[in-house]
């Protein structure tokens, strides 16, 4: 019996001086802004209504009343140039909002791109931030399950959301 308890010492013993048994968290690879430019003047309804309906699916950000986190993305059927103004309240009322994930910061804060959750979650820098989030979990990289947005792709909600998120 010692010996078995004397092994398992030497097991626990190893482990806890073990020096890679906890490893340090990677750096944070946020989007640097230092050199960012926000121009040209994007066109939402052109440029950023497609990228948003890429996770407009019905399992994500697709229904008013069960997307995920609340965020709805989807734009109406046969959405032309002319409907801003539905645009402007889906936008409003869905992104320009307190996040449900974490209330350090909203999911958009218009011409805050680097104030806003989700260019992090886009970005994948979310976990980096310090923020307070339910049970300490933020969530994953959006979209979730889905290849992540290219870097040109993220630029364009970037550069929208600098541009003060307009719903044009």
């Amino acid at each position: 019996m010692s010996l078995l308890f004397g092994g398992l010492g030497l097991t626990l013993g190893a482990c806890d001086s073990d020096p890679d048994a906890f490893p340090e968290p990677e750096a944070c690879d946020a989007f640097d802004y230092a050199g960012f430019d926000p121009g040209p003047t994007l066109n939402f309804h052109e440029e950023v209504r497609p990228l948003f309906g890429r996770c407009a699916g019905s399992t994500c950000h697709g229904s008013p009343r069960s997307s995920a986190a609340g965020l709805y993305l989807a734009m109406p059927a046969g959405d032309t140039p002319e409907d801003a103004t539905e645009r402007a309240r889906i936008v409003a009322e869905s992104l320009i909002v307190p996040a449900r994930t974490t209330p350090d910061l909203p999911r958009i804060t218009p011409g805050r791109p680097d104030q806003s959750l989700l260019m992090h979650k886009l970005d994948g820098s979310h976990d980096c931030l310090g923020l307070t989030c339910p049970g300490g979990d933020c969530g994953l990289r959006m979209p979730r399950g889905g290849t992540p947005l290219s870097a040109e792709e993220r630029d364009v909600i970037r550069r929208w959301i600098a541009q003060g998120a307009r719903a044009n």
